[in-house]
């Protein structure tokens, strides 16, 4: 028998999530949670063998519960769930330890898959996210970032979407949406990709984003 931890602040999607799932042969219990430290508590008190974790979360981020939970119950099957899927949000979660990654939109019948595959021991990637994620990867393989004085720094892909948002203009709250990641960690990534690039105003960063194509001249 299988007992899941649905993680998600909006009460209605949880809702729905729960009653569904609570009708799938084998599932003994659905526990629900609408924050990280909600979460974490329950997970005191609940034995729970898979977690459902929708990406934005108030306070401490999908991501970094998803880290956490993996962390302090290693045993326990993170499967995130997210509404605007970016493919660096994709390659953070299974870095963080998720096994699985779901629009939060997908339909009963993938969702019952994916649950099933990731209690075999197995990851689980939408296929509508495949392609783009793929292209990702291949994109970061070929990829350098130029700086302003000429010289090549290697950068991981998400600096690179970071850079590009900048670029173009967007803010941070916008950013941390995009990435989905908090404001904080987004000023944190920002402050290192600064240094990463020894751009020391927000010309030098157009400037970089410019000559590594990520922005239109």
């Amino acid at each position: 028998m299988v007992s899941i931890l649905i993680v998600d602040d909006e009460e209605l999607i949880r809702r729905g999530l729960s009653d569904w799932i609570a009708t799938l042969p084998d599932v003994e219990m659905v526990v629900e949670a609408a924050t990280g430290d909600e979460c974490l508590t329950a997970l005191e008190r609940d034995f729970v063998n898979v977690a459902l974790v929708d990406i934005l979360l108030p306070g401490i981020s999908g991501i970094e519960l998803v880290a956490r939970i993996r962390e302090q119950y290693p045993s326990i099957k993170c499967v995130m769930l997210s509404g605007n899927v970016v493919p660096e949000a994709v390659c953070d979660a299974f870095q963080a330890g998720a096994v699985g990654f779901l629009s939060k939109f997908t339909s009963p019948t993938e969702l019952q898959l994916a649950m099933q595959e990731v209690m075999k021991g197995r990851w689980y990637l939408s296929p509508l996210l495949t392609r783009s994620v793929i292209e990702k990867v291949l994109a970061f393989r070929s990829s350098a970032a130029v700086t302003s004085s000429g010289n090549t720094v290697p950068m991981e892909q998400k600096e690179r979407e970071l850079l590009k948002l900048l670029a173009e203009g967007k803010t941070l709250s916008e950013i941390a949406r995009a990435l989905g990641v908090s404001p904080r960690t987004v000023e944190r990534m920002k402050s290192k990709l600064e240094q990463k690039l020894k751009a020391d105003t927000f010309a030098d960063l157009v400037r970089c984003a410019l000559k590594m194509g990520l922005v239109p001249p």
